[in-house]
């Protein structure tokens, strides 16, 4: 019989050679390079002999009622928030897309890349689109590329369609309009250092509008100033990083097809090696330390969301409290080198791990272009077929919720807290909980089927949870679900979270990647 040794045990008949070999067949083990001695690895740990019935109790049930409900309650609260009155009202998140737009324009424009009148027809289609603000962005690059008549006419129109659906503009809105207008006029004068504006009027606007606010600020006909200079290099900052980012995606994603190839002919020859266990003694108790992972998480955000406990910005501190759950296999008895080995808290080869994380995120990327593209195709389509919106509504703002923290005075302090959560502290915790013991619970149960319908069962169930679970809406849950799919067949292969635990990552950082150009 074959011998695995690991940090913590000697299993017998316990890793299966392949990832989806054929048949029902009893998998083999895989050799693991030891650094014990031959006499240290010939002896197993004391671990208790206990009867394995005790593990499997009626909270199982209610663990899984728990665990449905945490995930209802989730999903309706999101549902919730976006029909609410406060989502309806605008999000400044939504600058992100205008400035990136007016980053990209004003930079090409600066470096003799393009004309002006390249973005004519575009901003006079979105200077007519969406909330208030957004169109008052449009507006400022109006100014900007085509002079103020152009921005006053465009401000005129804005007026008169509002007056002609009933649109009430809120006390920011209209006092916007106001500003906006009354520089435009001194404008069209020439009066290009604008004296009927006041210095609170430029804070409001800088306040509001963020880059368009000093953009509006610093004519390109005016006097050369230090606003207008540093306007003009984040601009064209923003150019530069964005083309090389798609050179960058670009070879990334030609170099994915050919990864994606490998892992198939690989995935077929029977050569990808599994080192995930078919079943473990534990499997009803992880599922309890889900379920508790779930109330601590949820309790943890509601009371976090406290009006006393907000004004603290303990943004995260749901996520470090979740992990006490951690603790609950080992009260219900099971060896800490048992639990660690069943939800891949391993470190054997780290450096290869990361490397396959890494490199099995590039194999996805090509899909993950797929998906964003019949994404976006929905999401036109809904837009189109879909009941008709108030014209001056907002749209919702960013996909994530987070994004809004990206303006303000201590908006690097605030992306520092943004990379942390979603870069370091996500990934660990949901991939400890969705790929470690959510996923080792769900191979348990499905241990009866043939080992590659129990890993798609288990990969998908887990990777609905997790899709429906975060703030990004139910129409981006295909597209989740994806991503954790693709996490959790990397966790079989490489039976380490660490690798998994890369490739969440990678795909987090470049959301941060996205919100960092508005930055620069």
């Amino acid at each position: 019989m074959n011998r695995l040794v690991s940090p913590f045990c000697v299993v017998e008949n316990a890793v299966p050679d392949e990832l989806f070999p054929k048949g029902d067949q009893i998998p083999s083990l895989e050799f693991v390079q030891s650094t014990e001695s031959p006499e240290e690895a010939t002896q197993p740990i004391d671990v208790p002999h206990n009867d394995h019935r005790r593990y499997r109790s009626g909270l199982t049930w209610l663990a899984w009622l728990v665990i449905l409900a945490g995930s209802g309650l989730i999903i309706v609260s999101v549902l919730a928030s976006r029909s609410s009155e406060q989502a309806r009202q605008f999000q400044q998140s939504e600058l992100i897309e205008p400035i990136i737009r007016g980053k990209i324009a004003v930079g090409a424009t600066a470096v003799g890349a393009v004309q002006p009148n390249y973005f004519r027809e575009v901003i006079d289609k979105l200077a007519a689109e969406g909330p208030f603000q957004t169109r008052f962005a449009y507006c400022i690059l109006a100014n900007e590329l085509f002079g103020a008549p152009d921005a006053l006419e465009k401000l005129s129109n804005i007026q008169e369609r509002a007056n002609d659906v009933n649109a009430e503009p809120s006390e920011t809105d209209e006092r916007l309009a106001h500003v906006l207008k009354t520089l435009f006029e001194d404008y069209r004068l020439e009066h290009w250092q604008a004296p009927s504006i006041t210095d609170d009027d430029r804070s409001f606007l800088q306040d509001k509008l963020d880059w368009l606010g000093s953009l509006a600020l610093s004519p390109p006909q005016g006097p050369p100033s230090t606003l207008r200079a540093e306007v003009v290099r984040r601009a064209a900052l923003t150019l530069y990083v964005i083309m090389l980012l798609m050179v960058t995606v670009v070879l990334l994603i030609l170099a994915g097809v050919a990864v994606l190839l490998t892992f198939v002919i690989l995935f077929f020859s029977h050569r990808l090696v599994s080192r995930v266990s078919d079943q473990s003694m534990y499997g009803p108790v992880y599922a309890e330390t889900f379920a508790i992972w779930m109330v601590l998480y949820i309790g943890g955000s509601i009371v976090f969301a406290l009006p006393v406990l907000r004004e603290l910005d303990l943004g995260g501190m749901a996520l470090v409290l979740s992990l006490l759950a951690l603790y609950w296999p080992i009260v219900r008895g099971i060896p800490l080198a048992h639990m660690r080995e069943d939800i891949g808290l391993t470190f054997r080869t780290p450096l290869r791990d990361c490397l396959a994380g890494a490199t099995a995120y590039v194999a996805l990327l090509p899909i993950l272009v797929v998906g964003l593209v019949i994404f976006g195709l929905v999401m036109t389509g809904m837009d189109q077929l879909g009941p008709p919106q108030e014209e001056f509504a907002s749209r919702g703002g960013a996909a994530h919720p987070i994004a809004n923290e990206v303006f303000g005075e201590s908006r690097w302090a605030s992306f520092a807290k943004i990379f942390f959560l979603t870069v370091v502290l996500a990934p660990l915790v949901e991939e400890t909980f969705f790929r470690g013991i959510l996923y080792r619970h769900l191979r348990d149960v499905s241990a009866r089927m043939s080992r590659s319908m129990s890993v798609f069962f288990a990969a998908a169930m887990n990777s609905l949870l997790f899709a429906a679970i975060h703030p990004q809406g139910l129409l981006a849950i295909p597209l989740l679900a994806t991503l954790a799919f693709s996490f959790s067949l990397v966790r079989q292969w490489r039976g380490s979270l660490l690798a998994p635990m890369v490739m969440h990552a990678l795909n987090n950082s470049l959301a941060t990647i996205g919100l960092s150009l508005v930055l620069i």
